[in-house]
């Protein structure tokens, strides 16, 4: 079971009460957020751009600086049930020797890709490197095209360090999943797409979708799971 279409729901809920001033379901939700994944808590910070751009009274929007509560609350957890705080950090460790402890920089991921990609045989797994190389680099440039683009700073923000923070301990590792909850690159991608012309836009429609199938199968077929 995985927790993006959650997470998703969750985010895009808790920016939505936001936007409207709704700022107690706004923390609800964000607060649920956290719960859900620890990169719940950039939605807080998020928050706070705004709050601070568009002088936001605090009076008024008090009730979105609880929203880190819900990280503590599955920290605590964690400390009682497995003994560390921190465990979804540490425990990435284990998953597979891609991961490291520290921070890796951008440049120095991607050509460790580079490298494994021109460095293995043509098997299906290579399709994962591909796709994980790809994600890396388009949600990278995709939140600077967006500043270009005026897309709102709290936005581009938690897409931009909604990609990077998965990427610091030097793996692109599951990156296709995890940036499908990035919604403002999404929008951005929509934004770059939209002025192109009709066959371009449904000859990316036929090979995302193919894409899609193919990756599919290989997913039953159980090539990758993460």
């Amino acid at each position: 079971v995985y927790t993006e279409s959650l997470f998703l729901m969750l985010i895009c809920g808790s920016f939505y009460f936001f936007r409207t001033k709704h700022y107690f379901w706004a923390f609800i939700f964000g607060f649920l957020a956290c719960l859900t994944r620890v990169f719940g808590v950039l939605i807080f910070i998020s928050f706070l751009i705004d709050i601070f751009v568009y002088k936001i009274p605090v009076k008024k929007s008090f009730w979105v600086f609880f929203i880190p509560l819900g990280l503590i609350s599955y920290m605590i957890y964690l400390n009682y049930s497995v003994g560390d705080p921190l465990a979804f950090y540490n425990l990435q460790l284990i998953v597979g020797e891609q991961h490291e402890r520290g921070v890796v920089l951008f440049p120095q991921v991607v050509y460790r890709y580079l490298k494994i990609l021109f460095n293995s045989d043509l098997t299906p797994l290579l399709t994962t490197v591909i796709l994980e190389l790809v994600a890396g680099v388009l949600f990278f440039v995709l939140p600077i095209i967006g500043f270009f683009k005026k897309i709102r700073l709290s936005y581009l923000f938690f897409a931009f360090f909604g990609y990077l923070l998965p990427t610091i301990q030097g793996s692109f590792s599951s990156l296709p999943r995890y940036v499908l909850v990035l919604f403002p690159s999404f929008i951005i991608l929509a934004l770059m797409i939209k002025p192109l012309p009709k066959p371009i836009k449904i000859l990316l429609g036929i090979l995302s979708l193919s894409l899609l199938l193919i990756e599919t199968s290989f997913f039953v077929r159980g090539y990758w799971v993460a």
